[in-house]
């Protein structure tokens, strides 16, 4: 017994459509067009000017400061030899741990932020 064949057939074509409609869709496409290439030129002026950006707060709200580190952290093996010794700061606030190093450009390998949280 052999299957039957399927066949895709093509869809009907739909009757031409107006003149009117033709327009209509043109009209709404370049309005659309239009809108969009506002919002990039818009959006490009912004981020030319500088943007609409809070002030960026002086880094004296840092947790690191100019300042030395306020801890020292000593890493020891199992049998008590120190591996590495790292100098901290210390960020024990909300405040603080949130802001962490963002405000720092960079830090030497022996550096370090340590935070303290309560639990």
């Amino acid at each position: 017994m052999h299957s039957p064949l399927l066949v895709d057939l093509p869809e009907p074509r739909p009757e031409a459509e107006s003149t009117t409609q033709s327009r209509s869709r043109w009209s709404t496409r370049s309005a659309l067009f239009l809108i969009g290439v506002a919002t990039l030129v818009v959006a490009g002026l912004l981020v030319l000017s500088g943007g609409v950006a809070a002030p960026v707060s002086p880094a004296t709200t840092s947790v690191i400061l100019e300042e030395e580190p306020t801890h020292r952290v000593f890493v020891e093996n199992q049998r008590g030899h120190i591996l590495w010794v790292y100098d901290v700061w210390v960020a024990d606030s909300p405040r603080q741990r949130y802001l962490g190093l963002s405000e720092t450009d960079t830090l030497p390998r022996d550096r370090g932020l340590l935070l303290v949280y309560d639990q």
